[in-house]
């Protein structure tokens, strides 16, 4: 967000909804932070927002919003995805080598007699 440019969230008691809590306020937290859910703690932040009393007049404000993604844990599940995404697209770029073939027969001379090396370096990721 630039400095300067002031948004304006607030929250909506009579809808029960975040007003101006836009993408564009959501990206830069998603770039630093990928692995949390965003959707989900909107949802937990609303929750919140329904089920407490206090802090009425301060609470639902840009600076709520942005520490409550800050503190947010990341989401099991989107760091397991995120993981898999980078050992799918590392094994396509090793795959894609063109020097690959040239590289396993040079580890297949260097290591003659004791292949077993090979296939242990093999099954790690």
């Amino acid at each position: 967000m630039a400095k300067g440019k002031r948004t304006s969230i607030y929250f909506d008691r009579e809808r029960e909804c975040f007003v101006g809590l836009t993408e564009e306020f959501i990206a830069p937290f998603k770039a630093q932070r990928p692995t949390v859910d965003y959707p989900y703690q909107i949802r937990k932040m609303t929750e919140w927002m329904i089920t407490t009393t206090k802090g009425k007049r301060t609470v639902g404000t840009a600076k709520f919003v942005r520490d409550w993604f800050n503190r947010a844990l990341p989401s099991p599940y989107l760091e397991k995805q995120l993981a898999e995404e980078k050992a799918q697209q590392q094994s396509e770029a090793a795959t894609d080598n063109p020097l690959r073939p040239y590289f396993e027969e040079y580890l297949r001379e260097l290591w003659k007699g004791r292949e077993f090396l090979l296939e242990i370096n093999k099954m790690t990721p």
